[in-house]
C-alpha cells in the first residue's frame, strides 16, 4: 500500500529519530572466526582387506600390512556396504533432524541484523542467553535506553514465557520511575500463526499488567505497543504475506511500525525536535564546560540570596538548545 506524502514525511521523521535497538534471541548465528583447514596430503581411504598378522610373522620381521599370502595372516574382509543403524538410533536421528529444521526456522543471523540496522543509522545490540547466563537483568537495563526492543517468542522452548515476562518487567520499571515512555516491542519469531501468539500474549500480559487491548495487528496499552513479525530465513514468504519478512527487511518493517505509533502533526513535531537535540547533544555539552564554574560561583557569592543564581542555569542550557 502506497504511503501519502504526509505518511512519508512522518516515516522520515521517525527514522531520523530512532537510534538504538536491542535484540534478545537464543538462536543467533554468528560467523566463525576461521575456517577449518584440511591437510593437502590427506587421502580418502580405499576399499580392501584388513589383514591380521599372527605373532610368528611379526617375530620373523613381518609386517601386518603385508599380503596374507606371504605372512600367513588371516584375511578379514571389510564390508563396503552401508551399515544400517539400529531402530532407536534412527528414531533419534529423525528427532534431531526435525529439531535442526525447527532451529533453522528460528535461527537469526546476528551479523546480518546488526548490519541491516546500521544501514538505517540505528545501533543494534544482540543479546544471546545461555543456560548459565540468562541475561534477563541485562535486557531490562538496556531496554530502558533502547528505542526498540526485539524479542524471540521461543527462549529455550518456553512458548513466550521469558519474553513476555521481560516486557512486563520493562514496563513496570518505567511505571516505578514515573516515566510514560513510548515503547515499541517487536516479536521476531519462527513460530507459525500470529493470531495465536497475540492471543496468548494478551492473556498473559493482562494477568500482570491489565489494560492491553488488540489494536489492528498489534497489542496496545497506554504508550506501549507490541507487534509481531515472522522470521523468513530463506526469503520464501509468499508475495503479500506481511507476517513473514527476511532479516534484511526487518529494520524497514520496524520503522513502519514506529511510524504508525507516532503518526500525526504534534507527534512528528515532537520527534523532530528531540532528534535535533540528540544530534546536538555533544555540541551543547562542549558549550557547558567547567570553565563557566568560576564565573558562576563568583556571581552566586555576590548575591544577597545565593540560591537565586541557580535560576540562571536552566535558561543558559535552554538558550543553547534553541
Amino acid at each position: 500500500m502506497k504511503m501519502s506524502k504526509f505518511e512519508e514525511l512522518c516515516r522520515t521523521i521517525a527514522e531520523d529519530f530512532l537510534q538504538t535497538a536491542v535484540v534478545f534471541d537464543d538462536k543467533t548465528r554468528r560467523p566463525t572466526s576461521e575456517p577449518v583447514s584440511v591437510h593437502p596430503n590427506l587421502k580418502t581411504p580405499g576399499k580392501g582387506l584388513l589383514v591380521q598378522a599372527d605373532e610368528s610373522s611379526l617375530a620373523l620381521g613381518g609386517s601386518p600390512v603385508e599380503s596374507a599370502s606371504t605372512t600367513g595372516a588371516k584375511e578379514m574382509p571389510v564390508s563396503t556396504g552401508e551399515i544400517s543403524p539400529p531402530a532407536e538410533a534412527r528414531r533419534t536421528e529423525t528427532i534431531l533432524g526435525e529439531r535442526e529444521h525447527e532451529d533453522g526456522e528460528h535461527e537469526l543471523d546476528a551479523e546480518e541484523i546488526i548490519r541491516s540496522f546500521a544501514k538505517k543509522g540505528i545501533v543494534c545490540a544482540v543479546l544471546t542467553p545461555e543456560r548459565e547466563h540468562t541475561l534477563e537483568e541485562e535486557v531490562v537495563k538496556v531496554g530502558r535506553r533502547s528505542d526498540i526492543v526485539i524479542l524471540d517468542w521461543q527462549i529455550a522452548r518456553d512458548n513466550g514465557a521469558t519474553s513476555l515476562d521481560l516486557i512486563a518487567k520493562i514496563l513496570m520499571d518505567d511505571m516505578s520511575a514515573g516515566i510514560e515512555r513510548l515503547r515499541l516491542f517487536v516479536f521476531y519469531t519462527g513460530e507459525a500463526g500470529m493470531d495465536d501468539l497475540m492471543g496468548k500474549a494478551l492473556r498473559v500480559l493482562n494477568e500482570s499488567l491489565p489494560g492491553f487491548i488488540v489494536e489492528g495487528d498489534c497489542l496496545h496499552r497506554g504508550h506501549a505497543r507490541i507487534v509481531f513479525h515472522g522470521k523468513d530465513p530463506k526469503s520464501l514468504a509468499p508475495i503479500g504475506d506481511t507476517w513473514k519478512i527476511p532479516v534484511q527487511k526487518l529494520p524497514d518493517a520496524v520503522i513502519n511500525d514506529f511510524t504508525k505509533f507516532t503518526k500525526g502533526i504534534f507527534p512528528s513535531v515532537a520527534l523532530e525536535s528531540l532528534s535535533a537535540i540528540r544530534k546536538n547533544t555533544h555540541r551543547i555539552l562542549s558549550k557547558m564546560s567547567a570553565e563557566l564554574d568560576a564565573p558562576y560561583v563568583t556571581h552566586r557569592s555576590l548575591l544577597s540570596e545565593p540560591e537565586e543564581a541557580e535560576d540562571h542555569l536552566i535558561p543558559l542550557v535552554s538558550s543553547e538548545i534553541q
